[in-house]
């Protein structure tokens, strides 16, 4: 026969299953704690998110107000972002009246007249630009 001890058969098994116990405890528990901190580190991350996106909603908010407070006379800072804005809401203002325009043709009508896109300006060309029509001498205006 062999030389194995069948009278500790019990013991080897039982602290086995004990060994094998606490193995599986300790992963239960390390598997716990990995969740809890990668849930924590989500939730963080999306709270930091819409912080930020807080944040870039303020100061969007800030820059329009910047704007229509001293669209008309900006300092030297910010001019050249009041002009770019400026020349914008002008186009799209242009753009909403061939808009209307298109809405408002009857079946009749010749066709409208085709909108092709401008080239987009460089901030050098459109100072010029605004500079040069300062400079322009204008008509006195009819007072009110």
């Amino acid at each position: 026969m062999s030389d194995f001890d069948f009278k500790n058969l019990g013991q080897k098994a039982a602290e086995f299953a004990s060994a094998a116990m606490d193995a599986a405890r300790t992963l239960t528990d390390t598997a716990a704690d990995k969740t809890r901190d990668l849930t924590q580190l989500a939730r963080l991350n999306a709270e930091n998110t819409a912080d930020r996106q807080s944040i870039k909603n303020l100061y969007l908010e800030l820059g329009r107000l910047y704007y229509e407070a001293h669209k008309d006379a900006p300092d030297a800072f910010c001019e050249q972002l009041c002009v770019e804005i400026s020349l914008l809401v002008e186009k799209i203002a242009e753009r909403e009246a061939r808009i209307a325009a298109l809405r408002d043709k009857k079946e009749d009508d010749a066709p409208a007249e085709e909108y092709t896109a401008e080239p987009a300006d460089d901030f050098e060309s459109v100072v010029e630009a605004e500079e040069s029509a300062a400079e322009a001498p204008t008509a006195p205006e009819d007072a009110e």
